[in-house]
Protein backbone atom coordinates (compact mmCIF):
# COMPACT_ATOMS: atom_id res chain seq x y z
CA UNK A 1 0.00 0.00 0.00
CA UNK A 2 1.22 3.39 -0.86
CA UNK A 3 1.09 6.78 1.24
CA UNK A 4 -1.59 7.50 -1.45
CA UNK A 5 -3.51 4.68 -0.30
CA UNK A 6 -3.28 4.99 3.38
CA UNK A 7 -6.51 6.11 5.12
CA UNK A 8 -6.24 8.28 8.45
CA UNK A 9 -8.44 8.63 11.61
CA UNK A 10 -7.84 12.11 13.75
CA UNK A 11 -9.37 11.45 17.08
CA UNK A 12 -10.16 14.09 19.55
CA UNK A 13 -11.69 13.89 22.90
CA UNK A 14 -12.58 15.11 26.41
CA UNK A 15 -12.73 14.00 29.39
CA UNK A 16 -12.89 14.52 33.54
CA UNK A 17 -9.50 13.85 33.96
CA UNK A 18 -6.32 10.93 33.20
CA UNK A 19 -7.61 8.70 36.00
CA UNK A 20 -8.50 5.30 34.59
CA UNK A 21 -10.14 4.17 37.70
CA UNK A 22 -11.77 8.07 38.75
CA UNK A 23 -12.45 9.87 35.47
CA UNK A 24 -14.18 9.14 32.30
CA UNK A 25 -14.17 10.33 28.75
CA UNK A 26 -17.25 12.72 28.11
CA UNK A 27 -16.85 13.44 24.02
CA UNK A 28 -15.43 11.29 21.52
CA UNK A 29 -14.83 13.29 17.92
CA UNK A 30 -13.35 11.21 14.85
CA UNK A 31 -12.56 12.24 11.39
CA UNK A 32 -11.33 10.22 8.75
CA UNK A 33 -8.78 11.89 6.23
CA UNK A 34 -6.83 10.54 3.05
CA UNK A 35 -2.87 11.68 2.82
CA UNK A 36 -4.34 14.28 0.44
CA UNK A 37 -6.02 16.21 3.30
CA UNK A 38 -9.59 14.88 1.60
CA UNK A 39 -12.07 14.79 4.74
CA UNK A 40 -14.44 11.60 4.60
CA UNK A 41 -16.57 10.19 7.62
CA UNK A 42 -16.93 11.62 10.92
CA UNK A 43 -17.65 10.08 14.18
CA UNK A 44 -19.07 12.09 17.22
CA UNK A 45 -20.68 11.44 20.16
CA UNK A 46 -21.18 13.02 23.72
CA UNK A 47 -20.99 10.12 26.77
CA UNK A 48 -22.56 9.90 30.00
CA UNK A 49 -19.50 9.00 32.61
CA UNK A 50 -20.61 6.81 34.40
CA UNK A 51 -18.12 5.91 37.43
CA UNK A 52 -18.77 9.42 38.82
CA UNK A 53 -22.69 10.48 39.18
CA UNK A 54 -22.95 13.91 36.91
CA UNK A 55 -23.49 16.27 39.88
CA UNK A 56 -20.01 15.25 41.23
CA UNK A 57 -18.05 15.48 38.17
CA UNK A 58 -15.78 18.61 37.37
CA UNK A 59 -15.81 19.93 33.87
CA UNK A 60 -13.40 22.47 33.40
CA UNK A 61 -14.31 25.34 30.86
CA UNK A 62 -12.10 24.07 28.11
CA UNK A 63 -14.35 20.80 27.70
CA UNK A 64 -17.09 23.88 27.18
CA UNK A 65 -19.67 21.24 28.58
CA UNK A 66 -21.96 21.41 31.42
CA UNK A 67 -23.18 17.72 33.50
CA UNK A 68 -26.73 18.86 32.07
CA UNK A 69 -25.70 17.65 28.20
CA UNK A 70 -24.24 14.21 29.01
CA UNK A 71 -27.46 13.47 31.07
CA UNK A 72 -29.08 11.50 28.29
CA UNK A 73 -25.80 10.74 26.54
CA UNK A 74 -24.73 7.37 25.66
CA UNK A 75 -22.31 5.49 27.88
CA UNK A 76 -18.54 4.73 26.50
CA UNK A 77 -19.86 1.16 26.65
CA UNK A 78 -22.95 1.83 24.37
CA UNK A 79 -20.52 3.65 21.79
CA UNK A 80 -17.94 1.51 21.99
CA UNK A 81 -18.62 -0.60 19.26
CA UNK A 82 -19.48 2.06 16.41
CA UNK A 83 -16.23 4.15 17.09
CA UNK A 84 -13.87 0.40 17.14
CA UNK A 85 -15.84 -0.09 13.75
CA UNK A 86 -14.87 3.87 12.43
CA UNK A 87 -11.32 3.37 13.18
CA UNK A 88 -10.75 -0.24 11.64
CA UNK A 89 -8.55 -0.17 9.03
CA UNK A 90 -7.06 3.18 9.32
CA UNK A 91 -3.94 4.81 11.03
CA UNK A 92 -4.61 6.91 14.32
CA UNK A 93 -3.40 9.95 14.67
CA UNK A 94 -3.96 12.46 17.57
CA UNK A 95 -5.41 15.81 17.33
CA UNK A 96 -3.44 17.01 19.92
CA UNK A 97 1.01 16.94 19.96
CA UNK A 98 1.70 13.66 20.98
CA UNK A 99 4.34 14.70 24.13
CA UNK A 100 1.41 16.63 25.39
CA UNK A 101 -1.51 14.33 24.67
CA UNK A 102 -3.57 11.79 27.27
CA UNK A 103 -5.55 10.27 24.37
CA UNK A 104 -3.84 7.34 23.92
CA UNK A 105 -4.13 6.15 27.78
CA UNK A 106 -7.53 7.47 28.58
CA UNK A 107 -9.04 5.52 24.85
CA UNK A 108 -7.11 2.33 26.08
CA UNK A 109 -7.91 2.98 29.32
CA UNK A 110 -11.77 2.85 28.61
CA UNK A 111 -11.81 -0.07 26.04
CA UNK A 112 -9.96 -2.51 28.48
CA UNK A 113 -12.36 -1.51 30.98
CA UNK A 114 -14.47 -3.18 28.62
CA UNK A 115 -12.49 -6.03 27.25
CA UNK A 116 -9.72 -7.00 29.22
CA UNK A 117 -8.21 -8.97 26.17
CA UNK A 118 -7.75 -5.61 24.22
CA UNK A 119 -4.54 -5.62 26.24
CA UNK A 120 -3.26 -8.18 24.44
Amino acid sequence: MTFDEHRYTVINLNSTGIFKHRDSIVELAAVHVDSKGQIGGIFSSLVRPVKVPLDQIFLSQSTGLCAAQLEHAPTFEQIAGDFLKFIKGTILADLVIPCLSYLPYVLSSSLILLDPRIAG
